[in-house]
């Protein structure tokens, strides 16, 4: 009896050690089981592509130079996208940091020049396989409220020819036609300059103006700018110098109706003083001022080179006392 008890015992372990070899759920691999859930761990990476320098462009100013961290999960899971990569500022390369557009983060793509799918920053994405996303993005609204652009801004393709007085300042569209445009001072930069999306007259003159296609710079608007001053018929130079310059107790004055004077010191003593009248001129070789009617003989038709000028800055070449001429320089007050 015993021996037949250990014999059915056996026989039944026997077959219970076959059944559990023979369950398919227990073999070990559950990628081939949907329904048990996918235990392989994928790893999602996050590329910023941010974009390259180029002939034409430069890329600064950008936020977060560290793309997100990855993330990992087992097939089948989701996962939290980040909701930042960065931002930046594209310049023309011959800008020299000025007429920036600014960009900023849009969405996470699997395809770096954001053909393939597109995911929305912080949207919930199912882990599927090890894959890496990029960072697109697009151009911030400039002016206006709401997200939309400045009615008012001065647009190019419509708009041909404008007139602005002194101290105005207009805004420019960031969009002609659809096409993001960046813009350049053709001619005219006494009377005109530029800003962050805006115009401003700094001169009575003309200046003719550009917006280029960021991506197509072949494609462009341009606008012929005048600036007035009411009462006032000289040029943008003359417009600039009109007013008192001083370098120490030394001072020139330039009035609008083209009389001036100037005292010239040297370690407090005084060594020119004259009234005269005024005109400048500028040509293909420079900016040149020449005095006539001059009290001081010494100083009759002399001419003077203005090796630079601002609204608040003067640097002449010449002889303003005896002996050679010098470089002189002078505070608008």
């Amino acid at each position: 009896m015993k021996k037949l008890i250990k014999t059915i015992a056996a026989l039944g372990m026997l077959s219970l050690f076959a059944s559990c070899q023979m369950n398919p759920a227990d073999d070990g691999n559950q990628n081939d089981n949907p329904a048990s859930g996918n235990t392989t761990e994928y790893t999602v990476s996050f590329n910023l592509n941010f974009p390259d320098d180029t002939d034409e462009f430069m890329y600064c100013d950008y936020t977060q130079n560290t793309a997100p961290s990855a993330k990992k999960a087992n097939g089948g899971q989701s996962i939290t996208l980040p909701s930042f990569a960065c931002e930046m500022t594209r310049y023309p390369r011959n800008s020299y940091g000025e007429n920036g557009v600014g960009y900023e983060f849009d969405s996470w793509n699997t395809s770096a020049d954001g053909t393939g799918t597109s995911y929305e920053a912080g949207a919930s994405y199912s882990v599927t396989s090890t894959k890496t996303l990029y960072a697109t993005y697009k151009q911030k609204t400039v002016s206006g409220s709401e997200g939309e652009e400045d009615s008012a801004a001065l647009d190019f393709s419509s708009v041909t020819s404008y007139s602005m007085n002194v101290g105005d300042t207009v805004s420019l569209a960031s969009l002609i036609g659809g096409s993001s445009v960046y813009y350049e001072i053709q001619s005219g930069s006494d009377a005109v300059e530029l800003g962050s999306g805006t115009l401003t007259a700094i001169g009575p003159g003309s200046a003719i103006v550009k917006a280029i296609d960021w991506d197509d710079s072949s494609k462009s608007w341009s606008c012929s700018i005048t600036v007035i001053v009411e009462g006032f018929t000289g040029s943008s130079l003359d417009y600039k110098l009109i007013g008192r310059w001083e370098d120490g107790n030394s001072y020139l004055v330039f009035n609008a109706d083209k009389t001036g004077e100037l005292k010239v010191y040297k370690n407090g003593s005084l060594l020119q003083e004259s009234t005269f009248e005024w005109s400048s001129f500028e040509n293909s070789y420079g900016k040149y001022l020449t005095l006539s009617k001059c009290s001081a003989d010494y100083l009759e038709g002399k001419q003077y080179t203005i090796t630079s000028i601002s609204a608040n800055s003067l640097r002449l070449h010449g002889y303003l006392a005896f002996g050679t001429a010098q470089d002189t320089s002078w505070t608008k007050q």
